[in-house]
Protein backbone atom coordinates (compact mmCIF):
# COMPACT_ATOMS: atom_id res chain seq x y z
CA UNK A 1 0.00 0.00 0.00
CA UNK A 2 1.35 2.90 -1.36
CA UNK A 3 1.62 6.15 1.44
CA UNK A 4 -0.83 7.85 -0.15
CA UNK A 5 -3.40 5.60 0.39
CA UNK A 6 -2.72 4.39 3.70
CA UNK A 7 -2.99 7.91 4.91
CA UNK A 8 -6.53 8.24 3.06
CA UNK A 9 -8.07 4.80 4.84
CA UNK A 10 -6.01 6.09 8.23
CA UNK A 11 -7.89 9.63 7.76
CA UNK A 12 -10.93 7.87 6.69
CA UNK A 13 -11.14 5.42 9.58
CA UNK A 14 -10.17 7.85 12.22
CA UNK A 15 -12.70 10.15 11.27
CA UNK A 16 -15.15 8.10 11.33
CA UNK A 17 -18.08 8.71 14.16
CA UNK A 18 -18.09 4.70 15.37
CA UNK A 19 -13.78 5.67 15.87
CA UNK A 20 -14.66 8.59 18.37
CA UNK A 21 -17.69 7.12 19.88
CA UNK A 22 -14.82 3.97 19.89
CA UNK A 23 -12.06 5.65 21.53
CA UNK A 24 -14.68 7.22 24.50
CA UNK A 25 -16.04 3.47 25.42
CA UNK A 26 -12.42 2.46 25.68
CA UNK A 27 -11.22 4.99 27.91
CA UNK A 28 -14.34 4.11 30.33
CA UNK A 29 -13.72 0.69 30.21
CA UNK A 30 -9.53 1.15 30.38
CA UNK A 31 -10.12 3.50 33.61
CA UNK A 32 -12.75 0.37 35.15
CA UNK A 33 -11.05 -2.22 34.64
CA UNK A 34 -7.21 -0.92 35.34
CA UNK A 35 -6.24 2.38 37.27
CA UNK A 36 -2.25 1.79 36.71
CA UNK A 37 -3.31 1.50 33.04
CA UNK A 38 -5.46 4.53 32.89
CA UNK A 39 -2.79 6.59 34.64
CA UNK A 40 -0.24 5.56 32.33
CA UNK A 41 -2.38 6.69 29.08
CA UNK A 42 -2.50 10.17 30.81
CA UNK A 43 0.74 11.69 29.20
CA UNK A 44 -0.78 10.50 25.61
CA UNK A 45 -4.00 12.72 26.66
CA UNK A 46 -1.70 15.40 27.40
CA UNK A 47 0.43 15.31 24.59
CA UNK A 48 -3.13 15.96 22.32
CA UNK A 49 -3.95 18.84 23.80
CA UNK A 50 -0.17 20.36 23.40
CA UNK A 51 -0.63 19.78 19.87
CA UNK A 52 -3.80 21.88 19.32
CA UNK A 53 -2.36 24.34 21.77
CA UNK A 54 0.51 24.90 19.67
CA UNK A 55 -1.87 25.62 16.55
CA UNK A 56 -5.40 27.27 18.29
CA UNK A 57 -3.83 30.72 19.32
CA UNK A 58 -2.37 31.30 15.66
CA UNK A 59 -5.33 30.20 14.27
CA UNK A 60 -7.98 32.27 16.04
CA UNK A 61 -5.86 35.35 15.64
CA UNK A 62 -5.38 34.87 11.66
CA UNK A 63 -9.36 34.17 12.06
CA UNK A 64 -10.37 37.17 13.64
CA UNK A 65 -8.03 39.54 12.05
CA UNK A 66 -8.67 37.74 8.17
CA UNK A 67 -12.27 38.07 8.76
CA UNK A 68 -12.82 41.31 10.55
CA UNK A 69 -10.79 43.28 8.08
CA UNK A 70 -12.73 41.53 5.36
CA UNK A 71 -16.34 42.19 6.72
CA UNK A 72 -14.70 45.71 7.08
CA UNK A 73 -13.84 46.13 3.39
CA UNK A 74 -17.48 44.61 1.96
CA UNK A 75 -19.10 47.32 3.92
CA UNK A 76 -22.03 46.83 6.79
CA UNK A 77 -19.41 46.22 9.00
CA UNK A 78 -21.31 48.55 12.20
CA UNK A 79 -24.77 46.71 11.63
CA UNK A 80 -23.15 43.24 11.51
CA UNK A 81 -21.02 44.08 14.83
CA UNK A 82 -23.71 45.22 16.70
CA UNK A 83 -26.05 42.27 15.71
CA UNK A 84 -23.07 39.93 17.27
CA UNK A 85 -22.40 42.30 20.47
CA UNK A 86 -26.64 42.27 21.14
CA UNK A 87 -26.74 38.90 20.76
CA UNK A 88 -23.87 37.73 23.15
CA UNK A 89 -25.22 40.23 25.85
CA UNK A 90 -28.75 38.29 25.49
CA UNK A 91 -27.26 34.70 25.31
CA UNK A 92 -25.21 35.60 28.31
CA UNK A 93 -27.94 36.99 30.09
CA UNK A 94 -29.83 33.83 29.02
CA UNK A 95 -27.14 31.97 30.60
CA UNK A 96 -27.14 33.79 33.70
CA UNK A 97 -30.54 33.41 34.30
CA UNK A 98 -31.07 29.72 34.04
CA UNK A 99 -28.01 29.32 36.62
CA UNK A 100 -30.08 31.24 39.18
CA UNK A 101 -33.53 29.66 38.42
CA UNK A 102 -31.75 26.61 38.47
CA UNK A 103 -30.20 27.61 42.16
CA UNK A 104 -33.51 29.30 43.23
CA UNK A 105 -35.06 25.65 42.56
CA UNK A 106 -33.10 23.14 43.64
CA UNK A 107 -32.19 25.08 46.81
CA UNK A 108 -29.31 22.95 47.01
CA UNK A 109 -27.47 24.48 50.19
CA UNK A 110 -30.22 24.18 52.40
CA UNK A 111 -31.25 21.95 55.13
CA UNK A 112 -27.75 20.10 55.21
CA UNK A 113 -27.32 18.62 58.21
CA UNK A 114 -24.59 19.05 60.67
CA UNK A 115 -22.34 15.95 59.98
CA UNK A 116 -22.65 17.63 56.11
CA UNK A 117 -21.40 21.06 57.21
CA UNK A 118 -18.51 19.45 59.40
CA UNK A 119 -17.52 17.32 56.57
CA UNK A 120 -17.38 20.36 54.90
CA UNK A 121 -16.05 22.44 57.29
CA UNK A 122 -13.17 19.49 57.11
CA UNK A 123 -12.76 19.96 53.58
CA UNK A 124 -11.75 23.81 53.86
CA UNK A 125 -9.80 23.68 56.61
CA UNK A 126 -7.80 20.89 56.26
CA UNK A 127 -7.04 21.89 52.33
CA UNK A 128 -3.66 22.36 51.63
CA UNK A 129 -4.80 24.21 48.57
CA UNK A 130 -2.57 27.63 48.02
CA UNK A 131 -5.88 29.29 48.91
CA UNK A 132 -6.64 27.51 52.29
CA UNK A 133 -4.42 29.78 54.26
CA UNK A 134 -6.75 32.67 54.13
CA UNK A 135 -9.88 30.53 54.17
CA UNK A 136 -10.64 28.74 57.52
CA UNK A 137 -13.88 29.04 58.17
CA UNK A 138 -16.32 27.46 60.07
CA UNK A 139 -19.80 26.73 58.14
CA UNK A 140 -21.98 25.96 60.93
CA UNK A 141 -21.40 29.76 61.82
CA UNK A 142 -22.45 33.38 59.88
CA UNK A 143 -20.23 34.11 56.98
CA UNK A 144 -17.59 37.03 56.81
CA UNK A 145 -18.02 40.02 54.91
CA UNK A 146 -14.52 40.26 52.50
CA UNK A 147 -13.49 43.30 50.35
CA UNK A 148 -13.58 42.27 46.87
CA UNK A 149 -13.59 45.48 45.42
CA UNK A 150 -10.27 45.70 44.47
CA UNK A 151 -10.53 42.27 42.97
CA UNK A 152 -13.58 43.21 40.90
CA UNK A 153 -11.71 46.43 39.29
CA UNK A 154 -8.60 44.49 38.87
CA UNK A 155 -10.24 41.93 36.61
CA UNK A 156 -12.65 43.93 34.84
CA UNK A 157 -9.83 46.35 33.24
CA UNK A 158 -6.83 44.16 32.85
CA UNK A 159 -8.28 43.33 29.51
CA UNK A 160 -5.45 45.03 27.12
CA UNK A 161 -2.29 43.34 26.71
CA UNK A 162 0.41 45.55 27.52
CA UNK A 163 2.66 42.92 25.11
CA UNK A 164 1.03 40.78 22.85
CA UNK A 165 4.00 38.38 22.23
CA UNK A 166 3.68 38.38 25.85
CA UNK A 167 0.04 37.37 26.22
CA UNK A 168 0.52 35.36 23.22
CA UNK A 169 3.37 33.07 25.15
CA UNK A 170 1.01 33.15 27.90
CA UNK A 171 -1.87 31.50 26.15
CA UNK A 172 -4.39 34.73 27.59
CA UNK A 173 -6.88 34.47 25.00
CA UNK A 174 -8.73 37.02 26.32
CA UNK A 175 -6.26 39.69 25.62
CA UNK A 176 -5.21 37.90 21.92
CA UNK A 177 -8.67 38.51 21.13
CA UNK A 178 -9.01 41.89 21.87
CA UNK A 179 -5.57 42.68 20.18
CA UNK A 180 -6.90 40.48 17.24
CA UNK A 181 -10.27 42.71 17.58
CA UNK A 182 -8.31 46.06 17.24
CA UNK A 183 -6.21 45.00 14.65
CA UNK A 184 -8.34 43.77 12.35
CA UNK A 185 -10.64 46.84 12.62
CA UNK A 186 -7.32 48.62 11.74
CA UNK A 187 -6.72 46.87 8.77
CA UNK A 188 -10.13 46.83 7.47
CA UNK A 189 -9.97 50.74 7.46
CA UNK A 190 -6.89 50.63 6.08
CA UNK A 191 -6.56 51.26 2.30
CA UNK A 192 -6.51 48.33 0.72
CA UNK A 193 -3.46 49.22 -1.34
CA UNK A 194 -1.28 49.00 1.95
CA UNK A 195 -3.27 46.23 3.72
CA UNK A 196 -4.28 43.73 0.76
CA UNK A 197 -0.61 41.97 1.05
CA UNK A 198 -1.10 41.25 4.77
CA UNK A 199 -4.45 40.19 4.86
CA UNK A 200 -3.38 37.82 1.91
CA UNK A 201 -0.70 36.36 4.39
CA UNK A 202 -2.77 35.84 7.35
CA UNK A 203 -5.39 34.26 5.64
CA UNK A 204 -2.58 31.28 3.89
CA UNK A 205 -1.38 31.29 7.20
CA UNK A 206 -4.94 30.49 8.86
CA UNK A 207 -5.74 27.84 5.74
CA UNK A 208 -2.02 26.22 7.02
CA UNK A 209 -3.47 26.07 9.87
CA UNK A 210 -6.84 24.54 9.24
CA UNK A 211 -5.05 21.85 7.83
CA UNK A 212 -2.48 21.06 10.17
CA UNK A 213 -5.51 20.90 12.51
CA UNK A 214 -7.37 18.47 10.20
CA UNK A 215 -4.35 16.27 10.48
CA UNK A 216 -3.81 16.67 14.60
CA UNK A 217 -7.48 15.53 14.91
CA UNK A 218 -7.18 12.32 13.47
CA UNK A 219 -6.00 11.42 16.42
CA UNK A 220 -8.80 12.33 18.46
CA UNK A 221 -9.90 8.33 19.26
CA UNK A 222 -6.86 7.95 20.74
CA UNK A 223 -6.64 11.06 22.35
CA UNK A 224 -9.95 10.60 23.76
CA UNK A 225 -8.86 7.03 25.36
CA UNK A 226 -5.84 8.54 27.17
CA UNK A 227 -7.84 11.37 28.39
CA UNK A 228 -11.35 9.82 29.91
CA UNK A 229 -9.21 6.28 31.15
CA UNK A 230 -7.87 8.20 34.47
CA UNK A 231 -10.87 10.48 34.70
CA UNK A 232 -13.28 7.45 34.80
CA UNK A 233 -10.17 5.07 37.26
CA UNK A 234 -9.80 7.62 39.79
CA UNK A 235 -13.46 8.47 40.52
CA UNK A 236 -14.04 4.30 39.63
CA UNK A 237 -11.71 3.45 42.42
CA UNK A 238 -13.02 5.37 45.18
CA UNK A 239 -10.40 7.83 45.60
CA UNK A 240 -11.71 10.96 46.95
CA UNK A 241 -15.45 10.11 46.79
CA UNK A 242 -15.92 9.95 50.31
CA UNK A 243 -14.80 13.52 50.63
CA UNK A 244 -17.19 14.98 48.01
CA UNK A 245 -20.13 13.07 48.92
CA UNK A 246 -22.04 15.95 50.65
CA UNK A 247 -20.99 18.35 47.27
CA UNK A 248 -23.35 15.90 45.57
CA UNK A 249 -26.79 18.00 45.06
CA UNK A 250 -23.62 20.52 43.50
CA UNK A 251 -22.42 18.78 41.26
CA UNK A 252 -26.43 17.44 40.06
CA UNK A 253 -27.05 21.46 40.33
CA UNK A 254 -24.26 22.13 38.41
CA UNK A 255 -24.99 19.37 35.52
CA UNK A 256 -28.96 20.05 35.17
CA UNK A 257 -27.65 23.99 34.43
CA UNK A 258 -25.47 22.73 31.98
CA UNK A 259 -28.08 20.63 30.75
CA UNK A 260 -30.87 23.50 29.81
CA UNK A 261 -28.27 25.25 28.34
CA UNK A 262 -27.37 22.71 26.17
CA UNK A 263 -31.03 21.85 25.98
CA UNK A 264 -31.88 25.41 24.53
CA UNK A 265 -28.42 25.82 22.34
CA UNK A 266 -29.89 22.35 20.66
CA UNK A 267 -33.52 23.84 19.76
CA UNK A 268 -31.99 26.69 18.97
CA UNK A 269 -29.35 24.88 15.97
CA UNK A 270 -32.65 22.98 14.92
CA UNK A 271 -34.63 26.21 14.07
CA UNK A 272 -31.69 27.95 12.16
CA UNK A 273 -30.48 24.79 10.34
CA UNK A 274 -34.42 23.32 9.95
CA UNK A 275 -33.62 19.61 11.15
CA UNK A 276 -34.39 17.75 14.17
CA UNK A 277 -32.80 18.67 17.39
CA UNK A 278 -31.51 15.23 17.66
CA UNK A 279 -30.16 15.76 14.13
CA UNK A 280 -28.50 19.44 15.09
CA UNK A 281 -26.46 17.35 17.84
CA UNK A 282 -25.40 14.49 15.83
CA UNK A 283 -24.16 17.44 12.99
CA UNK A 284 -21.81 18.65 15.98
CA UNK A 285 -21.16 15.61 17.70
CA UNK A 286 -17.07 15.43 16.99
CA UNK A 287 -17.42 19.77 18.91
CA UNK A 288 -18.72 18.25 21.46
CA UNK A 289 -17.16 14.79 22.47
CA UNK A 290 -13.91 17.07 21.62
CA UNK A 291 -15.18 19.72 24.33
CA UNK A 292 -15.37 17.01 26.79
CA UNK A 293 -12.62 15.41 26.36
CA UNK A 294 -10.19 18.39 26.22
CA UNK A 295 -11.49 20.32 28.70
CA UNK A 296 -10.51 22.84 26.52
CA UNK A 297 -12.83 25.11 24.64
CA UNK A 298 -10.09 26.44 22.23
CA UNK A 299 -9.12 23.60 20.97
CA UNK A 300 -12.81 23.16 19.52
CA UNK A 301 -12.61 26.31 17.07
CA UNK A 302 -11.37 24.41 14.03
CA UNK A 303 -14.10 21.47 14.47
CA UNK A 304 -17.13 23.72 15.36
CA UNK A 305 -16.69 26.27 12.30
CA UNK A 306 -15.85 23.05 9.88
CA UNK A 307 -18.87 21.17 11.22
CA UNK A 308 -21.16 23.76 11.16
CA UNK A 309 -19.74 24.73 7.59
CA UNK A 310 -19.91 21.32 6.41
CA UNK A 311 -23.17 19.68 8.28
CA UNK A 312 -25.30 22.90 8.71
CA UNK A 313 -24.49 24.50 5.75
CA UNK A 314 -23.53 28.21 7.54
CA UNK A 315 -21.42 30.72 5.57
CA UNK A 316 -17.95 29.84 6.47
CA UNK A 317 -16.32 33.49 6.39
CA UNK A 318 -18.70 34.90 9.20
CA UNK A 319 -18.03 31.58 11.18
CA UNK A 320 -14.44 31.63 10.78
CA UNK A 321 -15.25 35.56 12.77
CA UNK A 322 -18.34 34.67 14.99
CA UNK A 323 -17.16 31.44 16.44
CA UNK A 324 -13.67 32.56 17.92
CA UNK A 325 -15.95 35.19 19.30
CA UNK A 326 -18.23 33.42 21.32
CA UNK A 327 -15.70 30.40 22.25
CA UNK A 328 -13.57 33.45 23.94
CA UNK A 329 -16.20 35.88 25.00
CA UNK A 330 -19.69 33.50 24.99
CA UNK A 331 -18.58 31.41 28.34
CA UNK A 332 -21.77 30.28 29.01
CA UNK A 333 -20.62 27.46 31.19
CA UNK A 334 -18.88 29.51 33.62
CA UNK A 335 -21.99 32.47 33.93
CA UNK A 336 -24.12 29.55 34.55
CA UNK A 337 -21.55 27.76 37.17
CA UNK A 338 -20.76 31.22 38.97
CA UNK A 339 -24.81 31.60 39.67
CA UNK A 340 -25.49 28.54 40.85
CA UNK A 341 -22.12 28.29 43.03
CA UNK A 342 -23.11 31.66 44.70
CA UNK A 343 -26.66 30.68 45.37
CA UNK A 344 -25.15 27.59 47.25
CA UNK A 345 -23.10 29.39 49.42
CA UNK A 346 -25.90 31.68 49.89
CA UNK A 347 -27.72 29.14 50.78
CA UNK A 348 -25.60 27.20 52.72
CA UNK A 349 -25.14 30.23 55.33
CA UNK A 350 -28.61 30.80 55.54
CA UNK A 351 -28.44 33.75 53.37
CA UNK A 352 -31.76 34.54 51.69
CA UNK A 353 -31.15 37.13 48.83
CA UNK A 354 -33.93 39.40 48.02
CA UNK A 355 -34.94 40.27 44.18
CA UNK A 356 -31.75 42.94 43.95
CA UNK A 357 -29.54 40.58 45.11
CA UNK A 358 -30.37 37.88 42.57
CA UNK A 359 -30.22 40.77 39.83
CA UNK A 360 -26.42 41.36 41.29
CA UNK A 361 -26.43 37.94 41.33
CA UNK A 362 -27.28 37.60 37.37
CA UNK A 363 -25.65 40.59 36.00
CA UNK A 364 -22.26 39.69 38.53
CA UNK A 365 -22.21 36.17 36.89
CA UNK A 366 -22.19 37.54 33.33
CA UNK A 367 -19.40 39.96 34.16
CA UNK A 368 -17.49 36.76 35.95
CA UNK A 369 -18.17 34.99 33.04
CA UNK A 370 -16.49 37.58 30.69
CA UNK A 371 -13.53 38.10 33.05
CA UNK A 372 -12.98 34.23 33.12
CA UNK A 373 -12.39 34.54 29.17
CA UNK A 374 -8.94 32.41 28.27
CA UNK A 375 -9.17 30.96 31.71
CA UNK A 376 -9.19 27.52 33.21
CA UNK A 377 -9.49 25.26 36.53
CA UNK A 378 -8.54 27.31 39.28
CA UNK A 379 -8.52 30.66 37.70
CA UNK A 380 -11.81 29.89 36.63
CA UNK A 381 -13.46 28.77 39.83
CA UNK A 382 -11.88 32.13 41.34
CA UNK A 383 -13.37 34.39 39.69
CA UNK A 384 -16.32 33.38 41.77
CA UNK A 385 -15.27 36.21 43.64
CA UNK A 386 -16.38 38.90 41.62
CA UNK A 387 -20.33 37.76 42.42
CA UNK A 388 -19.53 36.94 45.79
CA UNK A 389 -17.92 39.87 46.92
CA UNK A 390 -20.78 41.86 46.60
CA UNK A 391 -22.67 39.95 48.82
CA UNK A 392 -20.45 39.50 51.18
CA UNK A 393 -20.59 35.77 51.01
CA UNK A 394 -17.22 33.60 51.91
CA UNK A 395 -15.34 33.23 48.88
CA UNK A 396 -12.14 31.29 50.22
CA UNK A 397 -14.57 29.03 50.92
CA UNK A 398 -16.22 28.90 47.97
CA UNK A 399 -12.93 28.59 45.96
CA UNK A 400 -11.74 25.16 48.30
CA UNK A 401 -14.97 23.50 48.07
CA UNK A 402 -15.33 23.42 44.58
CA UNK A 403 -11.76 22.67 43.12
CA UNK A 404 -12.77 19.13 45.44
CA UNK A 405 -15.69 18.40 42.88
CA UNK A 406 -14.43 20.51 39.86
CA UNK A 407 -12.59 17.75 37.80
CA UNK A 408 -16.39 16.68 37.16
CA UNK A 409 -18.06 19.48 36.44
CA UNK A 410 -15.36 21.15 33.68
CA UNK A 411 -15.77 18.93 31.04
CA UNK A 412 -20.11 19.43 30.82
CA UNK A 413 -18.73 23.44 31.28
CA UNK A 414 -16.87 23.37 28.33
CA UNK A 415 -19.28 21.66 26.49
CA UNK A 416 -21.69 24.35 27.14
CA UNK A 417 -19.26 27.00 26.05
CA UNK A 418 -18.93 25.24 22.86
CA UNK A 419 -22.33 24.00 22.06
CA UNK A 420 -23.68 27.82 23.09
CA UNK A 421 -21.28 29.38 20.53
CA UNK A 422 -22.58 26.87 17.77
CA UNK A 423 -26.08 27.80 18.49
CA UNK A 424 -25.37 31.39 18.80
CA UNK A 425 -23.18 31.44 15.24
CA UNK A 426 -26.11 29.74 13.85
CA UNK A 427 -28.26 32.68 14.98
CA UNK A 428 -25.85 35.68 13.82
CA UNK A 429 -24.25 33.78 10.58
CA UNK A 430 -25.42 34.01 7.19
CA UNK A 431 -26.98 30.51 5.96
CA UNK A 432 -25.89 28.70 2.94
CA UNK A 433 -29.09 28.65 0.53
CA UNK A 434 -28.94 25.12 -0.46
CA UNK A 435 -30.85 23.39 2.29
CA UNK A 436 -29.51 19.75 4.14
CA UNK A 437 -31.52 17.11 3.57
CA UNK A 438 -33.49 15.64 6.55
CA UNK A 439 -31.51 12.92 8.10
CA UNK A 440 -33.27 9.56 9.82
CA UNK A 441 -32.18 10.28 13.21
CA UNK A 442 -34.00 13.88 13.19
CA UNK A 443 -36.39 14.49 15.94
Amino acid sequence: MSNSSFMSSWVRVMSHPAAVFGGLAAGIGVGLASGRVAAALAPAGDMYITLLKMLVLPFMVSAIIVSLARLLSRGGAGAHLSRIAVAIVASMFIASAVGVATGLVLTLGQNLHSGSQAALGRMVNESTNAFAADTKVDLAGPPSAPNRIAEVTNALTHVFPSNIFEALSLGDSLKVVVFSLLFGLALGVTPRGGASTLIDVLETAFRGCQTMMRGINTLLPIAICAMVAPLVGEFGSGAGVGSVQTMLMFVVAQVVGVALVFLISAVTVSRRAKMGIVAGILALREPIIMAFGTRNSIACIPSAIDKMSEKLRISRSDLELVVPLGVALCRFGPVTYYAISTLFIAQLYDVHLHVAQLVVVLLASMAAGLASSGSNGLITIAMVALVCGPLGLPVGAAMVLFIAVDPVVAGFRVVSIVYGTCALASVICEREEQDIPMPAQAA
